[in-house]
């Protein structure tokens, strides 16, 4: 079988929960205003993703270029480590990658979505060190167990599982994750999703 390496390229883009807005006495006004919106550095977001944080370990394997963050851990990669790839017939869990914090002003639940990606599959992208819950939690939308919920101020550490330790497995995160081009995921924080909770 013709080892390769597998690339965990995740283009995470952020999304954002719903925004409720409280009723006051009126039952209706009309007003002209101006609403100025503007977009910022992912460290800078109200969702940080910062892949440059000193105090994550395996930092070394995100980088971010043009708004797009990516985990490389293939031989091309950008990072500063002698690795070429994970290893097949065996599971590989790199914990630690970035940070995930929340620099709004409500509690949001964090989730990611993915076409590519199903609860079953051998690749998993999940939370830990996340404050007030425990172990680790899988952040694809859909799956069993809790999301994290991270409160204004509080941040959890970002990592990845490849599980490789079949032909089987080796084949699908090959031919249906990657598929050569790599994985894009969408992140999503979500404050309605803690407060229906």
């Amino acid at each position: 079988m013709k080892r390769r390496s597998i690339l965990a390229g995740a283009g995470l883009l952020v999304g954002t929960g719903g925004m409720a807005l409280g009723t006051g006495a009126f039952t209706s006004v009309s007003a002209e205003r101006s609403i100025s919106i503007d977009t910022a550095s992912d460290s800078q977001a109200f969702l940080r993703l910062d892949p440059d944080d000193p105090n994550y370990p395996n930092s070394a394997y995100a980088t971010e270029t043009d708004g797009m963050i990516e985990i490389d851990v293939t031989s091309g990669a950008e990072g500063e480590f002698d690795g070429t790839g994970v290893s097949p017939f065996a599971n590989t869990v790199l914990g630690e990658v970035l940070p995930v914090g929340n620099q709004g002003t409500q509690a949001v639940e964090v989730s990611i979505t993915s076409e590519d990606l199903s609860p079953d599959d051998p690749f998993k992208l999940f939370a830990t060190n996340v404050p007030n819950q425990s172990g680790q939690l899988n952040l694809l939308k859909g799956a069993s167990g809790d999301r994290p919920i991270i409160a204004p101020g509080e941040s959890f550490a970002l990592g990845f599982a490849i599980d490789a330790e079949t032909s089987e497995k080796i084949d699908t995160l090959e031919n249906d994750i990657f598929d050569g081009d790599g994985l894009q995921v969408t992140i999503y924080a979500d404050s309605e999703e803690v407060n229906d909770s």
